[in-house]
């Protein structure tokens, strides 16, 4: 199905039947029984309108009950109605078969509310109402999966809740379906419906760029049905999903052969998706230069197409074709003809006009629309640099503006990580392109909006969730945090399956089923609680106003990075300018990538400082020193791996680092720092601290961690402290919502390759996804002490999913963490160093540089290299940390005061105040 969805498929899903006769005068109900199997019986399903129509009259004008015989008759009628392309009554039918077809109804068979939901959910997919197609296909499900005759109808339902997440990019999501649809039509030994099946499974595989997997599932989709001669269309999309795989595989000749396979299959058949090949074929040529063989294919599928998405993506095609022979008029009329195509119900001509937000978040085909108004941003961008033409520069920015909407659509619409982060990595190039559009417009507001949409989506919207929750009455947010833990629960549980272990299976049936349980409870509360909704879905990024206002008053300078394909960019913000560079140097993720090996490791350090020294003054010069940021606090937004920059050298000949003129702080993005999220529960303790010292796990003891807990532990009053054997996992999680300030020392694991980041505590290990599931905390800042808690996989668009990164899911707003493995003495003095500062009530971005400049002083040269005191970086708010004196101890001070004040009073005991670190 997938892209092919057509009536012809869904007849042979639904069944056929035939034209009836008149109907006589009150027959029994087993002559009417009888009669509709007649009417049923006709192949052409929609000439038996007119006898279905008499046939529910009589029904009604005998008085008999709406038992099954009725609602079959009600299926049937919204059947014919739907293949004469009535489809708002064939609504109106099928919604009342499924009025009827209740299981607590005499005479309702027991698959009935299986089918008829099943059938609601087809007429709602034709009619582009995807929400609620989606709500009638998990209803159809979950009230036929019990049932063994309702089997059909649950597997069918399947194929089409695949499509539907398929048609909105969520891929995840599809495969899972597909899966559990196709296990099932292989027990009913439906080859045709499994065959259906794997296809989705393999369009989804190929997207998410697992090609051998994808192509083992097209090859079975295929042998399945390859000799059965009423499926040959099927046959032949399976042959051209082989050809895109083969071409995702850089296998440009087989690609041609299976493309040709499936255009000759269809077209002798005189299928309707014949064209969808043609366009298939077309895409071979242009990926290759070969523009006039790819025209004659396009312009095939758009005359010939009768599906209006699939003859827009043929129009498409052919405005691409245009735009790279630089016929930048042609190629944009060719666009708007496309978009008046799609079933959007935009009809605007004028090529500079675009559909507005309503309007896109109609579409079913988000994808093709999405590269529809990516491709005519990129060429009106294009025409805009052959003719010099601001107001074509101005036409790609608002074209991009109106592609950025259909990201948040998508979005909104994915349930499954990696289907969300792989669109996040897909649109890259997209801000990348509207940024530059920006640069050469000279609009560096407009700039700032493309660099905040382009980084930390998913943190946003998880952020996003856990304030919303704060709007909730108290029984739905135990209902919704109920929810989520039981996702998450079951999240962890799939991921654990060993490939094979068939109890997976059940595992991702009972994973969809609460998945959609959640989902139905959030958009319930679209109407019940609107201020909820709209919190949840807040896709607005912030201003450069309010970033001024809120982050930049006190003489901050926000510098924040885009490392796109082509060129990197900075933008830099002051409270009182705005400006944006086009950095000349490409080989940023390189550089980084070496000077961070490079500061790592002590011991090569040590033996090449020379080549280090160099290579920092380089990262420098390139792309710090071009950008002329004012000295003082700085607030670093990077674009992937963090540096930490306060180890970049003004010398290549001897250290000049810029921690003596900086302070810095890093954040996912600005509207992180701009929207904190603030829990209203209240701690009632202000320090916990943890310690395990030695590890059940194996891992090194960390001798003097305990005594460096102690000493910072002193700086507060009634502090909280885990040292030892009880510094164990359950009681951090247990203690950490009741704290401000979270300081531990421990060992953890963490790497770029996608492993999950882990701390070690005295018993066991908690890890990072556990700290992102904990809720919304009212910790106020996380000192993590271990070795690579800021490292992870770094996800283009996301950034690094480091230990770090988890606590700021938790609505931590401030996180101490490190970048590679740390010194242990080094550490135990910096963190020592930074609580004494932070006592101070110095902002945490200058606590920590003064902790640094403090150690440096004091540290013997051997110990002065970067990789000792570079690693600890603060990433997150650098507003002042509550102070550790006590509020009880403040009181009585001053009533002390007050008392000396008036005179004549005199104490036996001095007030003692314990000062704070």
């Amino acid at each position: 199905m997938g892209t092919y969805l057509n009536k012809r498929f869904v007849l042979l899903l639904l069944g056929g039947g035939l034209v009836g006769q008149t109907l006589a005068q009150c027959p029994t109900a087993g002559q009417l029984r009888t009669l509709l199997q007649t009417i049923s019986a006709q192949p052409d399903v929609s000439t038996q309108y007119p006898a279905l129509q008499s046939w529910q009259r009589q029904w009604a004008r005998c008085g008999y009950a709406p038992d099954s015989t009725f609602v079959s008759g009600l299926l049937q009628l919204g059947l014919a109605q739907f293949y004469r392309n009535e489809l708002p009554a064939a609504v109106q039918a099928v919604e009342k078969a499924v009025t009827f077809a209740q299981p607590s109804r005499k005479g309702i068979r027991a698959d009935q509310p299986a089918k008829a939901l099943y059938r609601l959910g087809v007429v709602y997919t034709h009619l582009s109402q995807s929400k609620k197609a989606l709500s009638a296909l998990t209803q159809a499900i979950q009230k036929g999966q019990r049932v063994p005759s309702a089997t059909e109808w649950v597997a069918s339902a399947y194929l089409y809740l695949a499509f539907l997440h398929y048609s909105a990019g969520d891929y995840q999501r599809t495969i899972i379906n597909a899966e559990q649809g196709e296990a099932l039509a292989l027990a009913l030994r439906n080859n045709f419906l499994a065959s259906k099946l794997l296809q989705e499974k393999a369009r989804a595989l190929s997207d998410l760029r697992q090609y051998e997997a994808a192509r083992r599932a097209a090859e079975r989709a295929v042998a399945l049905i390859q000799y059965e001669k009423p499926y040959q269309g099927a046959v032949a999309t399976g042959y051209q999903l082989l050809g895109i795989i083969a071409q995702a595989q850089q296998r440009p000749e087989e690609s041609l052969y299976y493309q040709q396979q499936a255009f000759d299959v269809a077209r002798s058949i005189q299928h309707p998706s014949a064209p969808d090949f043609a366009v298939s074929i077309g895409m071979y040529y242009y990926r290759r230069g070969q523009f006039n063989q790819a025209t004659t294919y396009f312009e095939y599928g758009a005359e010939h197409n009768t599906d209006p998405d699939r003859k827009a993506v043929a129009l498409n095609n052919l405005g691409a074709v245009y735009w790279k022979k630089n016929q930048f008029a042609r190629a944009i009329q060719q666009y708007q003809r496309a978009l008046t195509t799609m079933p959007i119900g935009f009809t605007d001509t004028s090529v500079v006009r675009l559909p507005d937000a309503k309007t896109i978040q109609r579409a079913m085909q988000k994808e093709s629309v999405l590269v529809l108004i990516q491709d005519k941003a990129d060429t009106w961008l294009d025409w805009a640099k052959a003719s010099h033409n601001r107001a074509h520069l101005q036409n790609a920015l608002a074209t991009y503006t109106v592609a950025d909407k259909m990201v948040d659509y998508m979005r909104w619409e994915h349930t499954g990580e990696a289907s969300k982060l792989f669109w996040r990595e897909k649109t890259h190039r997209l801000y990348e392109a509207a940024i530059e559009t920006c640069h050469r417009l000279n609009q560096p507001e407009q700039a700032f909006y493309f660099f905040e949409k382009s980084r930390a989506a998913l943190l946003t919207d998880r952020l996003n969730e856990l304030g919303a929750s704060q709007l909730l009455s108290p029984a739905d947010r135990k209902r919704e945090t109920g929810l989520q833990t039981a996702v998450n629960e079951l999240r962890q549980q799939v991921s654990d399956v060993e490939p094979g272990d068939k109890t997976g299976n059940g595992l991702q049936q009972k994973l969809l089923a609460k998945e959609d349980e959640q989902a139905s409870f959030v958009r319930s509360l679209e109407t019940q609680n609107p201020a909820y909704f709209r919190y949840r879905y807040d896709t607005s990024a912030v201003t450069l106003r309010q970033t001024r206002q809120k982050l930049l008053a006190d003489g901050q300078t926000l510098l924040e990075y885009f490392v796109g394909d082509s060129a990197v960019y900075a933008l830099v913000v002051t409270a009182t300018s705005a400006k944006l560079v086009r950095l000349t140097a490409r080989n940023y993720a390189e550089t980084a990538r070496q000077l961070l090996a490079l500061s790592a490791d002590a011991g090569a350090l040590n033996r090449r400082f020379g080549p280090f020294l160099t290579r920092s003054n380089q990262f420098y010069q390139q792309f710090f020193a071009p950008l002329h940021v004012p000295g003082g606090r700085v607030i670093v937004s990077p674009d992937g791996v963090i540096v930490p920059l306060d180890l970049l050298s003004r010398s290549a000949r001897q250290p000049d680092w810029l921690l003596r003129d900086y302070a810095f702080s890093y954040t996912y993005s600005a509207r992180f720092l701009v929207k904190q999220v603030q829990n209203t529960s209240v701690t009632s303790r202000s320090f916990l601290g943890l310690a395990p010292v030695a590890f059940a796990s194996g891992q090194p003891t960390l001798g003097g961690s305990d005594t460096s807990l102690k000493t910072v532990a002193d700086g507060y009053s009634s502090p909280t402290l885990f040292i030892g054997s009880t510094a164990t996992k359950r009681a951090f999680l247990r203690e950490i919502p009741r704290h401000r300030v979270v300081q531990l020392y421990a060992h953890a694991q963490a790497d770029s390759t996608g492993a999950e980041p882990l701390i070690y505590f005295a018993d066991s290990t908690l890890k990072a996804s556990e700290l992102g599931a904990a809720g919304l905390l009212p910790t106020q800042l996380v000192v993590l002490s271990a070795c690579q808690t800021g490292v992870g996989q770094a996800t283009r668009g996301e950034g690094v999913f480091s230990l770090a990164r988890s606590l700021a899911l938790a609505g931590v707003p401030s996180t101490v963490t490190t970048l590679w493995r740390v010194d242990n003495q080094a550490t135990y003095r910096l963190t020592e160093l930074f609580f004494e500062k932070i006592g101070e009530e110095l902002p945490a971005d200058e606590a920590l540089q003064r902790a640094k400049l403090a150690y440096l002083a004091a540290a013997p040269s051997s110990q002065q290299l970067p990789p000792f005191w570079a690693g600890m970086v603060l990433i997150g708010s650098a507003a002042p940390v509550e102070s550790g004196i006590s509020f009880w101890v403040w009181v009585g001070g001053g009533l002390g005061l007050i008392l000396l004040g008036l005179g004549g009073w005199r104490f036996k005991k001095t007030l003692r105040l314990r000062a704070s670190a």
